[in-house]
C-alpha cells in the first residue's frame, strides 16, 4: 500500500512528464505486487485446507 500512495503522491506532485511516467510505473508495480500478494494469501490457504483434509 505504501507504494500506492507513493505514487499518488508523486503523480500529483510531477511538473514533468518523466515524473507523470514513472508515476505510472510505479504505480503499475505496486498494483503487481498487491495482486501477487493476494494469490500467495489465496494458494497459501488453499494448501492448508488440503494438509487439513489429508491428515484430518
Amino acid at each position: 500500500m505504501t507504494l500506492i500512495k507513493l505514487a499518488k503522491f508523486e503523480r500529483e506532485q510531477a511538473t514533468c512528464n518523466s515524473e507523470r511516467r514513472r508515476a505510472g510505473v510505479i504505480q503499475h508495480f505496486a498494483n503487481s505486487v498487491v495482486k501477487f500478494s493476494r494469490s500467495q494469501a489465496k494458494l497459501n490457504s488453499e494448501v492448508v485446507q488440503q494438509l487439513v483434509r489429508q491428515y484430518a
